[in-house]
């Protein structure tokens, strides 16, 4: 069973003056069973709408074209060591270290630490290679403030589905 996760989306967005504005987007994918490639395709899907709906929002929010003004730099599937980035929700900015790593694009580790050191030591630690296997990482580590949105800060009930948890009870599988 691949369980309910939360996915961790970076963009940046050229804003009207030239200047640079980093988001972070917070979503959830609904679980799945690992034996269907069906429901894990659904529950793709679902996140994928919400973080649209999200990514619209916020270009609303600050008079941006819709898929013109930004780039998707990484996503980081998972659960940050960091409190700050576990809250119910965001609208709030705050420093990350981010980093490529060698599964390639769009594949990344984030986190905000107080140095790049401590950053890197956790991505190394025992803990972390316990929970969640090895991670080589590509480069050196990027540090960015960003503006981090998540999916309960806006009415996202027009996306089908947003508030599923499992994606089982829909499926005769």
């Amino acid at each position: 069973m691949a369980s309910q996760i939360d996915i961790w989306s970076l963009y940046k967005f050229r804003l009207p003056d030239d200047s640079e504005e980093y988001v972070l987007i917070r979503t959830s994918q609904p679980s799945y069973p690992n034996w269907s490639q069906t429901q894990e395709n659904f529950a793709g899907q679902i996140e994928m709408e919400k973080r649209e709906r999200l990514l619209e929002l916020f270009c609303q929010s600050k008079n941006l074209v819709y898929k013109r003004n930004f780039s998707f730099i990484g996503e980081f599937n998972g659960y940050p060591e960091s409190g700050l980035l576990t809250t119910l929700s965001g609208l709030f900015r705050l420093g990350i270290y981010y980093a490529e790593t060698e599964y390639g694009h769009p594949w990344i580790i984030l986190d905000c630490h107080e140095s790049e050191i401590a950053f890197l030591n956790y991505f190394k630690s025992e803990e972390y290679e316990k929970d969640y296997g090895a991670v080589k990482i590509k480069g050196k580590p990027i540090q960015v403030d960003v503006f981090v949105i998540t999916e309960n800060d806006f009415d996202l009930s027009s996306v089908k589905h947003f508030d599923l948890k499992d994606t089982r009870p829909l499926f005769n599988e």
